[in-house]
């Protein structure tokens, strides 16, 4: 294993631990919570899966890590604080999200997508459309509630994002990859069921 697959895999297992204990927590809790352990291994996790995604040229994956990131840094103050961002700042955390987008169109589309049969490049494509809408979602609801949570509807777009791009890595034959999806679905799904239950639709 080269230093690069374990900054990959440090990052796929970091996710895994984030939706884990985020899982955990809300299962005791009968209702949907979020530690703040799941915004620093969402951040930790975000940097070490970045570096293996652009050095592998991915942008699928490069794009669907970076653009999230100044929304967890956004998470995390707000559990700190619970204070409204001014005008200003919710240009700055527009500004991030952008930078994150930039980053990722650098790093180049990948001859891999450019070369995929049709049905892998949607999936990757429309796995990442809601993967990546499923944090500024998140963030416009939490700011609205003035705490950060995770709302039905982050559930309901990371399972149909979780699925797609489960069947997207699976056509790119890259163990890091298809292990950072294989139990999104179940995890999302789980969470969906029980944020719903909370509201009395399930």
């Amino acid at each position: 294993m080269t230093g690069l697959d374990a900054l990959g895999w440090l990052g796929q297992g970091l996710y895994f631990s984030r939706g884990l204990v985020q899982w955990v927590a809300s299962e005791r809790a009968k209702r949907i919570v979020v530690p703040t352990i799941y915004w620093w291994f969402s951040l930790v996790g975000a940097a070490s899966s970045l570096v293996y995604a652009i050095f592998n040229k991915d942008f699928v994956f490069t794009l669907g890590t970076a653009a999230p990131v100044p929304i967890y840094i956004r998470n995390l103050m707000l559990q700190e604080t619970r204070k409204k961002l001014s005008p200003v700042a919710l240009w700055g955390v527009l500004l991030g999200v952008g930078v994150g987008a930039v980053l990722a169109f650098w790093s180049g589309m990948d001859d891999r997508l450019r070369e995929a049969p049709t049905w892998a490049a949607a999936l990757g494509i429309v796995g990442l459309a809601f993967w990546i809408s499923r944090f500024p979602l998140q963030w416009w609801l939490s700011e609205r509630a003035g705490e950060s949570r995770l709302p039905p509807a982050f559930f309901l777009t990371s399972f149909f994002g979780s699925a797609l791009l489960l069947g997207y890595a699976c056509w790119t034959k890259k163990p890091i990859f298809i292990a950072g999806q294989a139990l999104g679905p179940f995890l999302y799904g789980r969470g969906l069921f029980v944020s719903l239950r909370r509201t009395g639709v399930a």
